[in-house]
């Protein structure tokens, strides 16, 4: 039985219920098996909304790594290449009006990927490219340094909007993120692009996750959850980019973001996996 939390829990969704599409997303991240983070994550959540998601995938894995070791499947760039090749030519790309990029397991896909969204944007200079540079936390890298640095130097500089953590903001800048303060300068060395910085501070008891922009700083802070799964930085970008896409006001879409990240989260807290169902 479905639970309309994930279609998705405001009425801004049902509203486009049973339309068609509202605009096509390709997103370009991890997959699993098992489990709500990546892909997994980010193609229920935006065809809930109503949107068309094309899912690459960049490794496939039975379970999220932090429930124990898995063997990874890469997907080899050349046969990225030819995936979105494919899509290419069949024109699916077409009237494309969002790219999302999340964890790569392989330094060569953040090369090929960046090409695709410099060539994609150049064809559509409307095309929106968000960035979620998934690096680590913790004060720690979970991906190899050549993969992090392909990223930073690849990525960050075409992304119209950036979704990182308090760390990854940190290591892609260099610059200290202790406080508030030093997050809104180190974001705004992004600008013109839009920073939504996760978790970028907290108490024992509370969250807050910033929004900056070249012009303001909008701040939203939720109740500290004990046992969170995996996947929450995925699903909150899903949605900030979903309802982004609905009316392009990203004040009110970071809004709508955090409170359904936070609504699924209370519900999945204890669990081994995000609940979206």
């Amino acid at each position: 039985m479905i639970d309309l939390t994930l279609v998705i829990i405001s009425q801004v969704q049902n509203k486009f219920l049973g339309e068609p599409p509202l605009t096509k997303v390709l997103s370009i991240s991890s997959e699993v098996l098992s489990g709500a983070v990546g892909n997994t994550v980010a193609r229920p959540v935006l065809t809930a909304m109503g949107h068309e998601v094309m899912a690459l995938p960049t490794v496939i894995l039975a379970v999220h790594p932090g429930h124990g070791p898995t063997e990874p499947v890469v997907t080899a760039p050349e046969d990225m290449e030819k995936l979105l090749a494919g899509l290419q030519s069949l024109d699916r790309l077409e009237g494309l009006a969002a790219i999302i990029t999340g964890y790569f397991a392989d330094a060569q896909q953040v090369v090929l990927a960046a090409a695709w969204v410099k060539r994609l944007k150049a064809a559509n200079p409307h095309l929106l490219y968000v960035c979620d540079p998934v690096l680590g936390d913790n004060q720690a890298l979970y991906v190899k340094e050549e993969i992090a640095r392909a990223v930073r130097d690849q990525l960050v500089p075409l992304a119209d909007i950036l979704v990182p953590n308090r760390f990854e903001l940190e290591w892609l800048t260099g610059m200290p993120c202790a406080s508030k303060e030093e997050i809104i300068a180190a974001a705004r060395t992004f600008a013109p692009a839009t920073v939504l910085c996760s978790s970028a501070t907290e108490s024992e008891n509370t969250l807050t996750s910033l929004l900056v922009t070249p012009g303001e700083v909008i701040e939203e802070t939720t109740e500290r959850l004990p046992a969170v799964p995996h996947g929450t930085g995925d699903l909150l970008t899903a949605l900030y980019v979903g309802h982004h896409m609905l009316d392009k006001n990203q004040p009110g879409a970071f809004h709508i973001a955090v409170s359904e990240t936070f609504k699924i989260c209370e519900k999945s807290n204890g669990s081994v996996d995000l609940s979206l169902t």
